[in-house]
């Protein structure tokens, strides 16, 4: 969530590296931390770079990741349907790399793209699918974001029963949490008390959850808890 130190660290492994697969990841970091800033412009420039470098590079691994952090940009300045190509075209090269991780991660922002068109169905087979790949890659972080999102879309659903046990068992492993999953579960906490009827409750968990994201330099989360 340190998105400066971020951008420091990647500067000089990008530097004049036209042929590199550690480059082209460098590049996907720095996009990321560009997107998560609110810029836009200079994230989409970046990300496009981190591919046109893996390409050359000849590294699927390094491609899938730069087209899913590329989706990632699209989906967060709200052009969905650029989105989903790259997070497809992610999955596809990854799968072909076997990265699991990524894999993982591609069928987490599907679900997500999936769940704010309607279509639940898709959605819970790809957060289902990330969390039993995820557990099977050892990858925690994985699993444990995919278990969010569950329980995200039982809030959207009304399964609130679900999503607290969901949340709950979140909240006693909250301390192995990155701090960008730590202000995502203060957010669905919110939502779930907002949803009881606790209301005093849902505006301290929204506050809280604004300042975690102020934090970390994500502005467009920030508002977004406001």
């Amino acid at each position: 969530g340190d998105l400066d130190r971020a951008l420091l660290l990647t500067e000089r492994p990008t530097s004049g590296r036209l042929e590199d697969a550690i480059a082209s990841e460098a590049l996907s970091v720095r996009g990321i931390a560009l997107a998560y800033k609110g810029d836009d412009a200079r994230a989409r420039q970046t990300l496009e770079s981190a591919v046109m470098v893996a390409n050359l590079a000849r590294d699927a691994r390094a491609l899938g990741i730069a087209k899913g952090s590329l989706g990632i940009a699209h989906q967060r300045a709200g052009r969905s349907k650029d989105a989903r190509a790259a997070y497809e075209e992610a999955l596809t090269t990854t799968k072909s790399a076997n990265d699991a991780w990524t894999v993982a991660t591609m069928r987490l922002n599907l679900a997500g793209l999936a769940q704010a068109e309607g279509d639940l169905g898709r959605a819970i087979a790809h957060l289902e699918a990330a969390t039993d790949l995820g557990a099977k890659a050892g990858g925690s972080l994985a699993a444990r974001q995919a278990a969010l999102n569950l329980a995200n879309l039982d809030l959207y659903l009304g399964r609130l029963a679900r999503a607290q046990t969901s949340l709950d068992a979140l909240v006693a492993v909250e301390g192995e949490l990155p701090r960008a999953a730590r202000a995502q579960l203060l957010g669905l906490d919110a939502d779930l008390a907002q949803k009881k009827g606790e209301i005093a409750v849902a505006h301290d968990k929204y506050v809280a959850c604004a300042t975690a994201y102020e934090g970390l330099g994500r502005p467009l989360d920030a508002a977004e808890a406001k």
